[in-house]
């Protein structure tokens, strides 16, 4: 863990949207924002460097926060953008089906 701390990156994001995740439950939303945003900026990072390995973990984080956090739509670009990517994916095509239901919620 000294010698390499980035090996960790991807159990820290998923630890930090889990308890964005409790956070929002406690409707402790400061708290939630920044456990998501520190999980965002991981995930990002590791998807620019392993699309393949994280690339839906990011996508499903924006849209996490699109969700329950109520982070700006256009957000859902990138998020779409990179699941367009794994389209045989089940969990690539549920993220789609997910980002087109809160599209059309938005229209309303």
């Amino acid at each position: 863990a000294k010698q390499n701390p980035s090996a960790y990156n991807s159990t820290i994001a998923m630890t930090l949207n889990n308890l964005a995740n409790l956070y929002i439950k406690n409707k402790q939303l400061k708290e939630a924002k920044e456990a998501y945003i520190e999980a965002l900026n991981l995930y990002r990072d590791l998807a620019k460097q392993n699309t393949s390995a994280y690339g839906i973990n990011y996508a499903n984080t924006i849209v996490f926060g699109v969700h329950l956090l109520k982070e700006p739509m256009s957000n859902l670009k990138e998020a779409k953008e990179y699941l367009l990517m794994f389209k045989n994916n089940f969990k690539a095509k549920a993220l789609l089906k997910q980002i087109e239901a809160l599209e059309n919620n938005n229209k309303i």
